[in-house]
C-alpha cells in the first residue's frame, strides 16, 4: 500500500502517484518483452504460437509476440528482403461468445458493426456496452478531438479518452470469456500499462453486471 503524508500538496501527491504507476507499467514492458526475448543460435527471434492457449481456449505465444505495443515493435527488424506481417481477426473472440452463448443481441450486434466507426455506440458491441455503463461520460465525448496528438501515445484528449472508456468495456468483456473475476480483470488492465480514466474495482463490476444486462445469455453460458 502506498501511504501518503496528509500535509503533501496535492499535485505533489498526485504526480508522486502518477510516477509510481508509469514506473510499474515500465517494469511490467521489461519483465514481459524485454528480458523474455532470448534469441535462438542464428540470433533472431522465433516466438512459439500456442492456438491451443490458455485453458479457457485464449491464443498464446511464447513470448508474448501477440501483445507487442507498437512503440515496442522498433527494436525487432528483418532480414534483408523480407517484411514483418500482420494479420487480426476483427473481435474473433467476442464473435465465438456470441456463438458459443447463443446470445441474439450480441450476435446482432457483431454483423451489424463497422470496424471504421468503433467508438460509436450503434456500430460497435464494446461502444454499446461503454454507453450504457459509463452514459454522458462516454457519449458526451468528443469523436475527433481537434486537440489529438498523433505523435503521443499518452494524449489526454477527448477521443482519447472515449478509446480509454471503450477499452475498459473491451478487457471486461473478453476477461469474462477467459473465466476471470473482477480483481483479475482490475489487475490486468493495469499490469499492462493502462494510461486512461482511473479504475476501481466497483467500476469493473459494474461494467461486468452492464455486460450481463445487455446479452442476456452469457451469465448462464459462461
Amino acid at each position: 500500500a502506498i501511504v501518503l503524508d496528509p500535509r503533501l500538496p496535492q499535485p505533489d501527491a498526485q504526480g508522486f502517484i502518477r510516477a509510481v504507476l508509469e514506473n510499474k507499467a515500465d517494469q511490467y514492458v521489461i519483465s514481459n518483452y524485454i528480458e523474455a526475448l532470448v534469441p535462438w543460435t542464428d540470433g533472431r527471434f522465433h516466438p512459439i504460437w500456442k492456438p491451443w492457449g490458455a485453458r479457457t481456449g485464449r491464443f498464446t505465444s511464447s513470448p508474448n509476440f501477440q501483445n507487442f505495443s507498437k512503440w515496442l515493435r522498433v527494436i525487432v527488424a528483418t532480414k534483408p528482403g523480407r517484411k514483418i506481417v500482420g494479420v487480426d481477426e476483427d473481435q474473433l473472440e467476442l464473435r465465438n461468445m456470441a456463438l458459443l452463448s447463443g446470445d441474439v443481441e450480441l450476435t446482432r450486434r457483431c454483423l451489424t458493426a463497422d470496424p471504421n466507426r468503433k467508438l460509436e455506440p450503434d456500430h460497435d458491441p464494446h461502444s454499446y456496452v461503454a454507453g450504457l455503463a459509463f452514459m454522458a461520460q462516454y457519449t458526451g465525448l468528443h469523436l475527433k478531438d481537434p486537440a489529438h496528438d498523433k505523435t503521443s501515445e499518452k494524449c489526454k484528449c477527448e477521443t482519447c479518452k472515449r478509446k480509454a472508456l471503450r477499452d475498459i468495456i473491451k478487457r471486461v468483456i473478453y476477461g469474462l470469456g477467459y473465466g476471470a473475476g473482477d480483481a483479475t480483470v482490475l489487475a490486468a488492465i493495469y499490469d499492462g500499462g493502462y494510461n486512461g480514466p482511473p479504475i476501481t474495482l466497483n467500476m469493473i463490476a459494474h461494467v461486468r453486471t452492464t455486460v450481463f444486462k445487455s446479452f442476456t445469455s452469457i451469465d448462464p453460458w459462461r
